[in-house]
């Protein structure tokens, strides 16, 4: 990238404050962040351009998930500074020299050598357990869609929200916070008006007692239909037998590619801060047909192998794998063991799955060929 185009970025945006090549700093004294309209068109200018944003905030402000993971898919990156000045890189901590050093380049826009490069190594000082943190799903599915007139979007979230947060009030919108109320027809013309761009469309839902989930769906034209990405965080104890039959209810009426769920705790609002102690569980993963085609996939073994179910016909199956059961007579950790053995056994149950699945065919499920990614 050219000083010219990134000083055509600044000049359009009056949030950066500074900027090199290839590379801006965004500063926001908010103490939540989330993606506005202003910070949603200085990621679309900066997208045009290859330029990647290091957003700065006080070591107590918080992001929503959306802005969280839209920073990660990005190649951003999301740097706390001190009142002293002092800057860190929010989640794992590590002091940096400048935003420049938190995405990994010189001031210059070149990379810097491997051994002063970032690290996604965790530091534990500074972190901390948030007394007032509750429990979390993160949830992602990944669905795809015949390009047809008929076609509509939106279910993955309906039956998601339906199962896990039931009452609640789905609000949607291109920008933070969502405003609009939800409504599929609607929200299938919106995503279909904008084709064949990629579009996210940001959602949050809440009841009486306050936030309840947030997230969003991201919609890409894909080679011979459309792909529909659905992550959210649904805050709130949910039991992981009823996590994995929502997953199996979206496999038995969407055309799933692949699905993820995971549990872990955080803020009641669904925001993220850069400093709390995240340790993620895996509670289940459904492999749809399509995926289970296309990776010939021996789903008995599988399930005999890890734990979990076949779904759908003996001709076109799908697969719900459960981490937190296992196979069928395995004695290992369950109801009855502590949390860091019943811990051990589920991630030992995921490394089996992706042992026999494989990361790279995981990788591929969740983007078919010729998908139009905007990033």
């Amino acid at each position: 990238m050219t000083d010219d185009a990134t000083t055509s970025v600044k000049l359009l945006h009056p949030l950066l404050d500074t900027h090199g090549p290839g590379w801006v700093e965004s500063r926001s004294s908010k103490p939540v962040v989330g993606v506005s309209s202003g910070l949603s068109a200085l990621f679309v200018d900066c997208a045009e351009f290859g330029t990647r944003v290091a957003l700065v905030t006080g070591p107590e402000s918080r992001l929503t998930y959306s802005l969280f993971h839209l920073l990660d898919v990005l190649g951003g990156v999301w740097l706390t500074r001190a009142s002293d000045g002092s800057l860190r890189r929010a989640v794992t901590l590590e002091p940096l020299r400048s935003p420049a050093h938190g995405l990994g380049v010189t001031e210059d826009g070149y990379p810097l050598p491997r051994d002063e490069a970032p690290s996604a190594v965790r530091l534990d000082a500074g972190r901390s357990v948030d007394p007032d943190a509750v429990p979390w799903t993160q949830l992602a599915v990944v669905t795809h869609h015949r390009a047809r007139a008929e076609a509509r979007l939106g279910g993955t979230l309906e039956r998601l929200v339906e199962a896990l947060a039931p009452g609640t009030r789905t609000l949607w919108g291109t920008t933070e916070p969502a405003t609009a109320i939800w409504d599929r027809d609607f929200f299938t013309a919106a995503a279909r008006s904008r084709m064949p761009s990629e579009t996210r469309f940001h959602v949050a839902g809440g009841d009486a007692s306050g936030p309840r989930y947030r997230g969003w769906v991201r919609v890409s034209r894909s080679d011979d239909g459309v792909v529909e990405e659905t992550r959210i965080v649904v805050t709130g104890a949910v039991a992981p037998g009823v996590v994995a039959d929502a997953l199996a209810d979206v496999a038995g009426r969407q055309q799933v590619l692949l699905a993820t769920a995971w549990s872990m705790s955080g803020r009641a609002d669904a925001t993220v801060s850069a400093h709390d102690r995240v340790a993620p569980q895996p509670v289940a993963a459904v492999i749809g047909a399509r995926s289970v085609r296309g990776m010939h996939l021996d789903v008995e073994g599988l399930v005999r192998r890890v734990g979990g179910r076949v779904l759908g016909s003996s001709r076109t199956p799908s697969v719900l794998v459960s981490f937190d059961e296992g196979p069928a007579g395995d004695a290992g950790a369950g109801a009855g063991a502590d949390d860091g053995a019943a811990a051990a056994a589920r991630w030992q149950r995921f490394a089996d799955a992706v042992d026999v699945v494989g990361a790279d065919e995981i990788l591929a499920a969740m983007t078919p060929p010729g998908v139009r990614r905007a990033s």
